[in-house]
């Protein structure tokens, strides 16, 4: 457990795989037991799914408020731009968990960020990082029209598939009412061109006299 890229490692394990059984034991435990904070705050992605996958989100909680406890203020007007994922995330959470208050608090906030983003992203609203909030929003708001045109749009114009990939993960699993047929169909060209990319380098590889054979296992 007290090794960083160890937990790094065990987070997206499970994260993609949807077996928590190692993040629970190896990470949780450690942090509960231990008393050690997080290291670096790419790790709510594993405290996310976690909460989507077992729906213990009272468990994940508290790891939320220790590094952002504005999150939780009925007042918030806007997560600041190293909060903004968290507060995406702990808005699903809540919603799932029944606290649709704050959830609606979070929404409102995150959409506000989107709007107000442009003015600080480098391309405006040409910037990927714009259609990624704004994918956000439309989620949030149940607009699931608009976030298969956000989410296709990041995924055939500006090359955005590991995260684009993610998210569709998510609404596979765990927001079925999202996973609309147009959206089901985006993810399919997804895995698709995934595949695609994979065996080019696989291929790459083999061709160049740089694939380890034991990696067949994994195939």
């Amino acid at each position: 457990g007290n090794n960083v890229f160890y937990r790094e490692t065990v987070m997206y394990y499970s994260f993609f795989s949807g077996d928590v059984t190692d993040y629970e034991r190896d990470v949780l435990e450690f942090y509960e037991q231990s008393g050690v904070q997080h290291s670096f705050a790419s790790e709510f992605i594993g405290l996310y799914g976690y909460g989507l996958a077992t729906g213990n989100i009272a468990r994940v909680l508290p790891y939320y408020r220790e590094l952002d406890s504005e999150l939780f203020e009925a007042n918030l007007s806007m997560p600041s731009k190293a909060s903004i994922d968290k507060a995406f995330q702990l808005a699903v959470l809540l919603s799932r968990s029944g606290d649709t208050a704050q959830a609606q608090v979070l929404t409102r906030a995150v959409c506000r960020f989107a709007e107000a983003s442009p003015q600080w992203l480098m391309h405006g609203t040409e910037d990927v990082e714009y259609l990624k909030y704004q994918s956000y929003c439309a989620l949030l708001e149940g607009n699931y029209t608009q976030l298969e045109q956000l989410l296709r749009q990041r995924f055939e114009d500006r090359g955005d598939i590991l995260y684009v990939s993610q998210e569709l993960l998510v609404l596979e699993r765990y927001i079925p009412q999202a996973y609309t047929p147009a959206i089901q169909g985006l993810h399919e060209q997804v895995r698709a061109e995934l595949g695609r990319q994979r065996e080019s380098v696989r291929t790459y590889l083999k061709t160049n006299n740089r694939w380890n054979p034991a990696w067949d296992a994994t195939e």
